[in-house]
């Protein structure tokens, strides 16, 4: 995760190349024709560029770039590397990382907490609405390459959550060729680098790869074994053995600039005065020439006296890193630096056997996920009778409020359950008693246990989660004042529409009577995306749970897709949960992209919500749930409190026979406890809350359907 200050002591050791792929005759000019790329340094990167682009004007939660911006400028730089001919042998992700890695990720976590307690505290009062951004950034090349400060405004902002999972998920699924056209209309020279037609999939689906470790140890290892450089803004990298043809370009130094002198491009199937538009520059270190040039033994020596005392001059790190050899070799913390950035130990992994075949994992393109298997695949991520854990980075919501995440973990637990249950049980077996979630709670990060389910649970709880979902679409197509079955009968409401609904709705049911939004409020947040006259805390808080019920859904869908055909062929449990998992596929089949679930803070129709047939989509859903929560606001029986086990959101009432069982326990779970009052919205209503009927089968049987 770097070492402080040694990018900044080497850069001026560092030779100016240029990416592309060239055939030049000047002796002194480098050029670089095959990289490998840190992937999650790439997208900050990316992200920080944006940032820097973002109108002073903008409140300080709307500067910042959405996660689908980043996505689109992710996918800019990869198609200029490609428009120079530049091969890109891999862009690799991290997928687990090590334990001792645990007390780095507390200290992140922790510091980006506090970022946003700063934040909420400076800007309690909230926003006005003229400092919206209602446009998308205007992304292009130029801005990304260009190094520009970034305002001292907006330098607290905490990094979004889902950037990189959706990245990562458009890398593999969304770019074809004629995606790409259509986000670089405002950019003819990376149009013309790439013919719409042929092959219908992402063109970076095969070089982009979750490896089950972190991605800079997979980048060390192909720029030592193909020579290339590593594209990183990591300096761990440098510490790695590159061998004697590797090196490290860090992601800070690229810039666009004219051509390397004599050059003579040779871009496939490219003009060349549209290839010579596009032109990359930046500063490559190779570990092995600086080490030699400064008169150390070794890099890593050099980089282990700049661990050990970062604030001492260069000059006296040089003059440490030659002398007493025999000494500081022999030290055991030497040699416990040395064995952090061993290779040797990666080997096998880097394969891929052990990860990939026969694995669910090949299909799993959120990191965290990725990671949750990895410890129930390779003991080296796991510690023995622990159960596994799940890091939930800190979303953009109301510091003094509990945490948004909180919200969907019902969904989440049934998602890590479905997946343990998929692991053999026993002495033997690797399947766990519990998923520990590290997040935000309160003023600390804490540590959640949530015990996993048994099997007939898991099919109590999954059975009421389609059922739940069936009913809130049916009620929502049923909202149609002018009779139209066509509509009702095809089904055509934008799917991003009726899943943001859903979350939105699956918040507000679990609400106490004191923060439940009065209607016109409520109308105006899904119509707007804020309350009232100006955007409040408690509004992005509303929207943080939505964005934490939308991920679950997904953590959902992408285990009951991995894990299906392995759970039915493992034998390990029975028919009835392998039928309810393919059900519950099904329902959770069109849920939007993880780019379309992060969406910015808006109305439940996005962008589109003016937008003719689009607009007439998000009325239609807005007036369904606006019924459905009317329509629960008139019920008059309460479920009795024995009803439900407050112990925790894993421990439930195993007695439960059935989903009108499981829609209870859940119900009554922590995530839908009244809260504490003082934390209500600014919008709150005085009305009551969604009562319970004695005999539901769930939530939905006692909400009468819309006319």
């Amino acid at each position: 995760m770097g070492i402080r200050y040694l990018t900044q002591h080497l850069l001026p050791h560092g030779q100016t190349v240029w990416l592309q792929n060239t055939k030049n005759h000047d002796q002194n000019v480098r050029t670089i024709s095959s990289v490998v790329v840190d992937g999650p340094a790439l997208v900050y990167h990316v992200y920080s560029r944006l940032l820097s682009w973002s109108e002073v004007n903008y409140n300080i939660v709307d500067a910042q770039p959405s996660a689908n911006e980043v996505s689109i400028g992710v996918m800019q730089i990869l198609l200029c590397l490609r428009g120079l001919d530049v091969r890109i042998e891999k862009i690799f992700f991290d997928g687990a990382l090590p334990l001792s890695k645990r007390p780095v990720r507390f200290e992140r976590m922790e510091a980006t907490r506090r970022k946003l307690q700063e934040l909420c505290r400076d800007t309690a009062k909230g926003f006005k609405t003229s400092t919206i951004r209602k446009k998308p950034l205007d992304i292009r090349p130029e801005k990304i390459f260009c190094r520009r400060p970034l305002p001292r405004r907006f330098k607290p902002m905490p990094e979004p959550a889902f950037v990189v999972p959706t990245v990562i998920e458009d890398l593999k699924y969304r770019w074809s060729p004629e995606e790409v056209l259509k986000c670089t209309v405002g950019v003819p020279e990376l149009q013309k680098v790439i013919t719409a037609g042929g092959n219908d999939g992402s063109i970076f689906a095969e070089i982009t790869e979750v490896v089950p470790g972190e991605a800079d140890v997979y980048c060390a290892i192909a720029a030592r074994d193909s020579g290339c450089a590593v594209l990183t803004g990591d300096s761990d990298l440098l510490v790695h053995d590159l061998g004697p043809e590797g090196s490290v370009i860090f992601l800070d130094s690229l810039e666009t600039g004219g051509p390397p002198p004599n050059d003579t491009l040779v871009v496939a199937d490219t003009e060349p005065d549209s290839a010579s538009i596009i032109s990359i520059r930046a500063t490559e270190l190779r570990p092995a020439i600086v080490a030699k040039k400064l008169g150390v033994s070794s890099f890593p020596r050099l980089a282990y006296e700049v661990k050990r005392d970062s604030r001492a001059s260069f000059a006296a790190i040089i003059q440490r890193a030659k002398g007493n050899a025999d000494v500081v070799e022999k030290n055991a913390k030497y040699i416990s630096f040395l064995k952090e950035y061993d290779l040797s130990d990666h080997e096998a992994a880097t394969s891929g056997s052990m990860w990939t075949s026969s694995n669910p994992t090949a299909v799993i393109t959120d990191p965290k996920l990725s990671e949750l298997y990895a410890q129930y695949e390779l003991p080296a991520f796991t510690v023995s009778g622990e159960g596994a854990h799940v890091y939930l980075q800190i979303l953009i919501e109301r510091h003094d409020r509990r945490a948004a995440w909180m919200e969907g973990s019902e969904l989440r637990l049934l998602a890590y359950s479905l997946l343990n249950l998929g692991y053999p049980a026993g002495d033997k077996g690797a399947r766990k008693e519990a998923v520990i979630e590290h997040m935000r709670k309160g003023r600390r990060i804490a540590a959640i246990p949530l015990s996993l389910l048994a099997e007939k649970e898991a099919e109590e709880r999954l059975a009421a989660f389609v059922q739940q979902v069936t009913r809130f679409v049916t009620s929502v197509y049923n909202d149609d004042d002018d009779g139209d079955d066509d509509y009702r009968e095809s089904g055509s409401c934008k799917p991003a529409v009726l899943w943001r609904a859903y979350a939105l709705y699956y918040v507000l049911a679990r609400m106490g009577p004191d923060e439940r939004l009065a209607t016109g409020k409520l109308r105006w947040f899904l119509e707007r995306g804020y309350c009232g006259e100006k955007l409040e805390w408690d509004d992005i808080h509303l929207h943080a749970q939505m964005k934490a019920v939308l991920y679950s859904l997904r953590v959902l869908k992408e285990v009951l897709v991995a894990g299906e055909e392995k759970t039915a062929k493992s034998g390990l449990v029975g028919e009835r949960l392998v039928a309810l998992m393919s059900e519950a596929g099904a329902v959770l089949s069109d849920l939007p992209w993880i780019r379309d679930c992060a969406q910015r803070t808006g109305g439940i129709g996005g962008s589109y919500w003016e937008n003719g047939e689009d607009g007439e989509d998000a009325r239609r859903v807005i007036e369904g749930l606006i019924g459905l929560l009317e329509e629960g606001e008139r019920g008059e029986d309460l479920i009795e409190g024995s009803a439900c086990d407050q112990s925790g959101p894993g421990l439930v009432n195993t007695s439960t026979a059935d989903a009108e069982g499981a829609w209870i326990v859940v119900a009554c779970l922590p995530g839908s406890r009244k809260r504490k009052k003082g934390r209500a919205s600014s919008g709150k209503a005085q009305e009551r809350a969604p009562a319970v009927a004695k005999n539901a089968v769930n939530v939905y049987d006692i909400l009468r359907q819309v006319d």
